[in-house]
């Protein structure tokens, strides 16, 4: 099941890129991003009340807010960098992105 999880996901990464470029080419990549966070709120939202609302504490709201922050940031860049260069040149540091955010996760609590 793995297998076909995996299959699904390098196909759908693989599309998003190219429709992204293409995207890209006629929308600033600040519209872009925003229209990605609005269209993508509430399908997380529908998990969310399915797992449970977390405790909202100062904690979660400041995990919150760096990660909408980061996010916004790496994307609005990714953009630009689709804008700028050809897909291929882009793609390997786009597709090494999970690896390194594994080896992060991986590392020990300082």
């Amino acid at each position: 099941m793995w297998f076909y999880a995996a299959l699904l996901t390098s196909v759908l990464t693989a599309t998003i890129a190219i429709v992204s470029k293409k995207l890209v080419a006629n929308v600033s990549a600040s519209v872009l991003t925003w229209a990605t966070l609005v269209l993508a709120t509430p399908i997380i939202f529908v998990f969310a009340l399915k797992e449970g609302i977390p405790q909202l504490n100062y904690l979660f709201l400041l995990g919150v807010t760096g990660s909408v922050l980061f996010y916004t940031a790496s994307q609005i860049t990714g953009f630009q960098a689709m804008r700028m260069a050809n897909l291929s040149a882009i793609w390997p540091l786009i597709s090494l992105g999970p690896i390194f955010t594994l080896l992060i996760a991986l590392m020990p609590p300082l």
